[in-house]
């Protein structure tokens, strides 16, 4: 991987978590199960902490002035509307755009540290993202259909991840 497309990938990584991150934090506020409301603001701490190392990371290459995008911005589906299986889904789906990112990221370090780093924050998204699966199968029953967020924000807004 070219030290540019490592900085691509490192932006765009930058970005899912900063979505996740406000994401999980207002679903969170929204959801009553105290147990799934931890794990929420769990994964938006986490997605928080990622964000901060990765733009550090992207300063040592010289790039001062990320921002990362706030991707929620394109959709227009109120969260108060959220149901919990949509929450699921949707974090779901950032995770898993996630997991890519960092196995890309992993193969391309050249930095054993770094590459180290990578790794458990991998881990701990394979982890986050068998908690949510789990969660998915008790929120949904069979024969239920997609609901308006699903359908719309999910692979709108998600596949934005990769737009560049």
């Amino acid at each position: 991987m070219t030290q540019n497309s490592l900085i691509e990938t490192l932006q765009h990584t930058v970005d899912a978590e900063n979505m996740l991150h406000f994401c999980c934090s207002h679903i969170a506020s929204l959801i009553n199960n105290g147990r799934v409301r931890k794990e929420f603001s769990s994964f938006s701490s986490d997605a928080k902490e990622n964000k901060d190392f990765l733009i550090e990371k992207l300063k040592n290459f010289g790039i001062k002035d990320s921002l990362p995008l706030d991707k929620c911005r394109f959709c227009e589906v109120k969260a108060e509307s959220f149901s919990l299986l949509g929450a699921i889904n949707l974090s779901l789906e950032v995770i898993n755009a996630q997991i890519k990112l960092y196995k890309d990221l992993v193969k391309s370090a050249d930095n054993k540290d770094d590459r180290g780093k990578f790794k458990v924050i991998l881990e701990r998204k394979n982890g986050q993202r068998a908690f949510l699966v789990n969660e998915k199968r008790f929120c949904s029953k069979p024969g239920d259909k997609l609901s308006f967020m699903d359908s719309y924000c999910i692979p709108e807004i998600v596949s934005q991840l990769w737009k560049q």
